[in-house]
């Protein structure tokens, strides 16, 4: 069953200002050309950390433009999540600047699993791994929770 057909049985019992709201919608939807829209499903491909900002994003290969960042500052107040850092990189994130410490110990710290690659604009580009993977657990859930 199409949406017209769908409309069209349903017009007698829709008031005329549903019936106008649902073409209007119906129409706005077309000529936006809904449609074409096509969701990414890749998989993302590496993460980056501006040591500046600190921001973590997630990146693509296909397109360096398309990202999704979080920032590591709020690991600054929560000791608690930040633990779970601790205990994958098996090194401690001290004060006073616990982001500048948290961000050296993903860049150069003592025990890393990878190789960070320092790019020209100044990001690491870091590989997906379980270590740069709780790092992002961490920070995501953290601004979760500071969504509430």
């Amino acid at each position: 069953m199409n949406l017209i057909s769908i409309l069209k049985s349903a017009s007698c019992r829709l008031s005329t200002f549903s019936k106008l709201t649902l073409s209007s919608t119906v129409l706005l939807l077309s000529a936006c050309g809904i449609s074409d829209l096509k969701p990414n499903f890749e998989e993302f491909s590496y993460y980056t950390l501006n040591p500046e900002s600190g921001a973590f994003c997630k990146r693509y290969d296909s397109d360096e433009n398309l990202k999704y960042c979080r920032s590591v500052i709020p690991t600054n107040f929560s000791h608690i999540e930040t633990r779970k850092i601790e205990l994958v990189y098996q090194q401690d994130v001290v004060g006073p600047n616990r982001v500048m410490s948290l961000i050296n110990i993903i860049t150069a710290g003592e025990n890393l699993t990878y190789t960070p690659a320092r790019l020209a604009n100044g990001l690491f580009k870091l590989p997906i791994n379980e270590q740069t993977d709780t790092v992002w657990d961490v920070i995501f859930k953290l601004a979760d929770q500071n969504k509430k």
